[in-house]
């Protein structure tokens, strides 16, 4: 089992899935958008697709878990 660590800082997570939301109408699908910018960050695809997957999950309730949006709620 492979230990993961946290190698890239908030900023540059925020700003590469800001650069695939930015992206997309410019490419046929979010996946061609992701591929077009993990060589430019060096993460692997997954990686960001998960990054941009959690952004469209947890934003709108301010990226934080669902079950605490719901106690707060």
């Amino acid at each position: 089992m492979s230990k993961t660590t946290d190698t890239f800082a908030p900023e540059v997570r925020e700003r590469a899935v800001r650069v695939v939301f930015d992206n997309e109408g410019q490419h046929r699908s979010r996946w061609q958008a992701i591929m077009s910018i993990v060589a430019k960050i060096g993460c692997a695809p997954q990686t960001l697709n998960d990054w941009v997957n959690n952004r469209r999950l947890l934003g709108p309730i301010g990226n934080i878990p669902p079950v605490k949006a719901k106690a707060n709620f």
